[in-house]
């Protein structure tokens, strides 16, 4: 799997001198629940991604590339037929 948006996001989670039980907080989940998350455990969902670039005060293609968007099974929430 391509866990490098993660590596990006722990990284951007630092600059801003947020642990992960504060982030954790400031999007509504418990610290355990976004460690999984940031580890590659837990898929991370469209939904939560949105409430941590908002938290961390960034954008979705600070963390993601297009190469990342196509790769990673969680983030294709695009495939319904209109």
């Amino acid at each position: 799997a391509n866990t490098m948006y993660l590596e990006k996001l722990r990284k951007i989670r630092e600059s801003k001198m947020l642990s992960q039980k504060q982030l954790a907080e400031m999007i509504g989940l418990d610290q355990s629940a976004y460690s999984k998350i940031e580890n590659g455990i837990n898929q991370l969902s469209v939904f939560t991604l949105l409430s941590i670039v908002d938290a961390l005060k960034i954008s979705v293609t600070d963390i993601l590339n297009q190469k990342s968007l196509i790769l990673n099974q969680p983030l294709t929430y695009n495939k319904k037929k209109f």
